[in-house]
């Protein structure tokens, strides 16, 4: 008999832990044994991909809806599908999902941690941190398992979650949900960029966990050595018009493009010579794997979960906020490669294939397992 499972999410925009529950849920889709449904707070491009994968897609309008009224529709949602295990994502969701649970006659509660909190200030800090200890709470009472997306997570849970309760399953990607339709040559003149220059670029949410201020400090640096060299951030967020002003302020505008967010990111993440993370906190990052699938050079910072893969994927670790480490990377990146050519490039997607399986084999598990239990698991 199938095991009912519906994850939540918001859904509202497409950045790391919406693109991991699309390619967790496409895999899960080819299990037998389960019976998968979404519940997502916004009509946007996760809901398109997961109908793609044939995962039944509920919108509950958080535009349109106050937080009871969330609840509710959460709760309708969940009845109608009769659903066993909630498999929530971000602390919102948890949230309410928990609510929504109980009204609802779920059974097991299961929450994805993607990465710690993102760092801010003032009245949003204190917010965040509210937040935070509400959805530590309802992880230590009304949630079965938590899943850790690295080892840093793990252990940074584990240290105050009940044992037994933070399950290890780091994030995969499908390859074949991956492909490029346009030449490198093409993307690079719809954005101005020369056919032959030294292209270094990043790809994500323009918030400061992401380092994106280092990259363009490297820039000045990398120039000295490349006057060719060009820099392209792909993505947008609150900090775009603040990293704009910072590259002013370095006399390295004439050489920063700023595409903001593109649907075919894959396409332009492989119009890169090097990609480059210059992060100060990360779960184990989707952007990551997919440059890497994409054979593209990486430059790292070492922080949470990027260790455990990135070694393996072949690419260069600097420490976070390090600018001088980050240029020499990147130059020895740019002047050296790895392993290129087609054999090293299906070794690295041979070994995110496996990440992949492993993710959703492992995640199947949980669920089994949970099912298969009498009454509560959370102990």
């Amino acid at each position: 008999m199938s095991v009912r499972v519906a994850h939540l999410i918001g859904g509202d925009q497409w950045a790391g832990a919406e693109v991991q529950v699309a390619n967790l849920l496409a895999g899960l889709a080819e299990v037998r044994d389960l019976d998968l449904s979404a519940i997502l707070f916004a009509e946007e491009r996760l809901a398109q991909e997961l109908r793609r994968s044939g995962i039944s897609v509920s919108v509950v309008s958080e535009r349109d809806l106050g937080p009871l009224g969330l609840v509710r529709g959460i709760a309708h949602a969940l009845r109608r599908h009769g659903v066993e295990v909630l498999h929530t994502h971000g602390y919102k969701e948890s949230i309410l999902g928990a609510l929504a649970g109980r009204r609802a006659g779920v059974r097991w509660y299961v929450k994805t941690e993607h990465g710690r909190i993102e760092p801010s200030g003032g009245w949003g800090r204190i917010k965040m941190v509210l937040y935070r200890r509400l959805d530590h709470w309802v992880a230590r009472c009304a949630t079965d398992r938590v899943i850790a997306v690295s080892l840093d997570l793990y252990r940074h849970l584990g240290a105050s979650l009940p044992m037994g309760r933070v399950a290890l399953i780091r994030n995969g990607l499908d390859p074949r949900r991956i492909a490029v339709t346009v030449s490198p040559a093409e993307i690079r003149r719809g954005l101005g960029i020369s056919e032959h220059a030294p292209l270094f670029g990043s790809a994500g949410r323009l918030v400061p966990v992401k380092g994106l201020g280092y990259l363009l400090e490297a820039g000045r640096g990398l120039l000295k050595e490349l006057p060719e060299a060009q820099f392209l951030i792909i993505g947008n967020g609150p900090l775009r018009s603040d990293l704009e002003r910072r590259a002013r302020d370095l006399g390295i505008a004439h050489a920063v493009h700023f595409s903001g967010f593109r649907s075919d990111v894959f396409n332009v993440v492989n119009a890169l010579d090097v990609f480059v993370m210059p992060s100060t906190h990360e779960g184990l990052p989707m952007a990551l794997l997919e440059a890497s699938a994409l054979g593209k050079p990486i430059v790292a910072s070492a922080v949470g979960g990027i260790p455990e893969v990135l070694n393996d994927l072949q690419g260069w670790l600097v420490p976070p906020g390090d600018v001088p480490a980050l240029t020499r990377a990147c130059l020895t990146a740019i002047t050296t490669g790895r392993e290129g050519g087609h054999a090293a490039a299906a070794k690295r997607a041979s070994q995110i294939a496996e990440l992949a399986h492993t993710m959703c084999a492992k995640t199947y598990t949980l669920y089994d397992d949970l099912a298969r239990r009498n009454g509560s698991a959370r102990r």
